[in-house]
């Protein structure tokens, strides 16, 4: 696997956190403890995920949030 096919660019996590005003402290707070603050630094920066982190992550940012989200409004790939 190519070091190009593990970079995304910029992801919408990081636009809905901004949006509601969350850090990644917020996020690894709620998280389990494999939500860590470099795991949201890869999320965020389009860094790739495994599907069971992604859905990790989905779960804390979401226990963060009055509205839950979906995995597609984090992340713009599988």
């Amino acid at each position: 696997m190519s070091h190009d096919t593990l970079e995304f660019g910029p992801q919408p996590i990081h636009l809905v956190m901004l949006a509601h005003s969350l850090e990644n402290r917020d996020v690894v707070a709620k998280g389990d403890s494999a939500v860590t603050f470099k795991v949201m630094k890869k999320a965020r920066n389009g860094r790739k995920l495994t599907m069971r982190m992604q859905q990790k992550v989905l779960a804390a940012v979401n226990a963060c949030l009055d509205t839950p989200v979906a995995r597609t409004d984090l992340f713009t790939y599988k």
